[in-house]
């Protein structure tokens, strides 16, 4: 089987486009709110449905994040503050971070 290149299967993905893949609708991730309340229970079973729940929410930040990210590379959004390419980007945030 002939491998795609990833970067050419990131330029042709819409976040919101519906496909096969879908775990949400769009709206889910903007009505979705988490809630921490379970850490003070004292019942086992709302703990461990509100460790599932968070770990849910978890991959649900991972996926906004590599699509925000496929997004800023394939637009090349990177070149609106003056960078090159978006690891150029990201390390200069870093350094900028690690200074403080």
């Amino acid at each position: 089987m002939k491998e795609k290149n990833i970067y050419k299967v990131l330029q042709n993905i819409s976040p919101w486009e519906k496909s096969k893949y879908d775990l949400h609708e769009k709206d889910s991730y903007e009505k979705k709110q988490y809630s921490l309340d379970f850490v003070r229970s004292d019942k086992l079973e709302d703990i461990e449905e509100g460790i599932r729940e968070t770990i849910r929410g978890v991959g649900t930040a991972n996926l906004a994040i590599a699509v925000a990210i496929a997004k800023i590379e394939r637009e090349a959004l990177y070149r609106q503050a003056g960078f090159r390419t978006y690891m150029e980007s990201l390390l200069s945030n870093y350094k900028s971070i690690s200074s403080n």
